[in-house]
């Protein structure tokens, strides 16, 4: 089981990034640690392991719905909910997550959303 989400994960990794470099206003899907920062209605998510906890992270901010898909520590994928280790109006780091960038088909800029979280 373990091996068979580590195989689609790698896959789902090199798809995001042929479609990132093939120049089209397809989405593009990113898998690495990070940094939330949750309220029970929203969030905002930061790709990046060096991103800092004590002041505004750099880069792409992503959404970080409520009832999001996450991984616990048996590798179960738990579907809605809130991770033990997604404290409620605290900056706290995620061993790994998954976010997605829609590019504006006319190229003015994207929105992102995060679309499941492991802690």
């Amino acid at each position: 089981m373990a091996s068979a989400f580590v195989v689609l994960l790698l896959a789902a990794g090199a798809a995001g990034w042929a479609i990132g470099h093939s120049g089209k206003t397809s989405p593009v899907f990113k898998v690495e640690p990070g940094l939330v920062y949750a309220t029970p209605s929203e969030g905002t998510a930061y790709l990046g392991a060096n991103q800092p906890l004590n002041r505004q992270p750099r880069g792409i901010a992503y959404s970080f719905p409520p009832g999001i898909k996450w991984i616990d520590a048996n590798g179960s994928i738990n579907d809605g909910g809130r991770p033990a280790c997604i404290r409620y109006y605290r900056a706290v780091r995620v061993k790994k997550m998954e976010a997605v960038i829609y590019p504006y088909p006319d190229g003015g800029g994207f929105s992102g959303t995060v679309v499941w979280v492991q802690c």
